[in-house]
């Protein structure tokens, strides 16, 4: 009797151990399904690599974009600011040769006609008119200079 126990024994364990062992096929079909989807999510990947990079090219694009017309747009002030200092400077100047010239020429008339107290006046007016401006003047340019010392001297 033992010995038709005996075969029944080897029969199951072989099967159990058909039903243990792995199947290659199944494996190789897992092994490329998980490899297809790996392979999808890095083309997915890829894409949305692909479309942050062309939104950061943009960008770049637009800064580009906007520093140069910031550019444009401070030449423009300066070559303005320029003209309007020119035309302002070019104004002292003829300011200050139209009252050179009113002055010479009320001496001038004054010493001809005989009436040398009208020039005398004027030069004392003139110079208290011309001392105050002088003053004014470089004062102004104290202070701001002042101003700039001590503003460095904190930075």
């Amino acid at each position: 009797m033992t010995e038709p126990n005996t075969d029944i024994v080897p029969q199951q364990e072989a099967q159990s151990q058909k039903e243990r062992k792995p199947n290659p096929i199944a494996a190789i079909e897992k092994f490329v399904e998980v490899q297809t989807k790996e392979i999808e999510l890095k083309e997915k990947e890829l894409d949305f690599k692909t479309h942050e990079l062309e939104i950061r090219r943009q960008e770049i694009e637009s800064n580009k974009e906007i520093a140069l017309k910031s550019i444009d747009a401070q030449k423009e002030d300066r070559a303005t600011q320029a003209t309007i200092f020119s035309g302002v400077e070019t104004k002292k100047v003829y300011f200050k040769y139209i009252v050179t010239i009113a002055v010479a020429v009320v001496v001038i008339v004054s010493m001809y006609t005989g009436n040398a107290q009208y020039a005398i006046e004027l030069a004392k007016i003139g110079g208290g008119v011309l001392a105050g401006w002088l003053a004014g003047v470089y004062k102004g340019k104290s202070d701001q200079l002042e101003r700039n010392t001590n503003q460095k001297n904190e930075d």
